[in-house]
């Protein structure tokens, strides 16, 4: 006769709980690596990046997953500072307790005057949180684009193969044109041509997020983002200035939700998940 054991491993139930605790689990391993790469990132760079990743990944997971990822993340950034991790994930919880309370069930918005809300809501508790911890901006600007830009990407990570069935070009020269004017601004040693690159890299993007609304703002300022915080860590003459890159974010996350050229299945797929 086979054991108790083995014959409770055989069951369904027993197989859907170790399914359970395994992705549990998983997803603390990856809470736990990003936040303290996220965060290790800006302590070792010995200035603050245009945009904190540690702070915006952390609300976009407790957006997706809940409090359930809470402890991998949590030791994450406390192995790089106890007092970030305290602040970082109260500050999270709150947006998160917020937004579903006031603005949304979550960061998938189908109506302006929702992002403008969450935007609103962003700015006051990254202002408040800044008591405690410097670097305002660049805890907003983490917000704003890597918890709109993680879950959307978890929304339509299933679909992602469509890509390939648009016309390539049209999709590409923008996006290059945006990345190619971010890196020679960067390394940019005239003020004034770094400061006339910004704006460029301004126009790009609200022209991106007017084509290919919500999906290609946020895909936009999360590129814009990343080339901006790679500049500022290997030292580059001149990085992206985060307030520029605040205004560069709002604008386009409001012109992405209030472009022409949305279409019905972004509408209705965000509706239907956001009811």
């Amino acid at each position: 006769m086979k054991s108790t054991y083995q014959q409770s491993a055989l069951t369904p139930a027993f197989s859907f709980r170790r399914l359970v605790l395994l992705r549990l689990l998983t997803e603390n391993i990856v809470g736990f690596l990003l936040q303290y790469t996220g965060l290790m990132l800006s302590v070792s760079s010995g200035q603050f990046l245009p945009l904190n990743f540690a702070s915006g990944t952390a609300a976009a997971f407790i957006f997706m997953r809940g409090f359930t990822v809470l402890p991998g993340m949590w030791l994450g950034m406390c192995c790089v500072s106890s007092v970030y991790a305290s602040v970082y994930l109260l500050q999270a919880i709150l947006l998160y307790w917020l937004t579903q309370r006031f603005i949304s069930p979550g960061l998938l918005f189908y109506r302006p005057l929702s992002v403008l809300k969450f935007i609103v809501l962003s700015i006051l508790l990254t202002a408040i949180t800044s008591l405690i911890v410097p670097g305002w901006l660049e805890n907003l600007n983490g917000l704003l684009v890597m918890a709109c830009a993680i879950t959307t990407w978890d929304l339509y990570f299933p679909e992602t193969e469509k890509l390939w069935q648009v016309k390539k070009l049209p999709l590409i020269l923008p996006f290059s044109l945006l990345a190619l004017t971010a890196i020679t601004q960067a390394y940019c040693t005239t003020p004034s041509l770094a400061l006339l690159l910004s704006w460029v890299a301004f126009m790009l993007t609200l022209f991106i997020a007017i084509r290919f609304a919500w999906c290609g703002a946020v895909a936009a300022l999360f590129l814009l983002g990343l080339i901006s915080n790679l500049a500022v860590y290997l030292g580059a003459p001149f990085s992206y200035p985060p307030y520029m890159l605040t205004a560069t974010i709002i604008s386009g996350l409001l012109m992405g939700i209030t472009s022409p050229h949305v279409s019905f299945h972004f509408l209705s797929k965000i509706s239907y998940v956001c009811e």
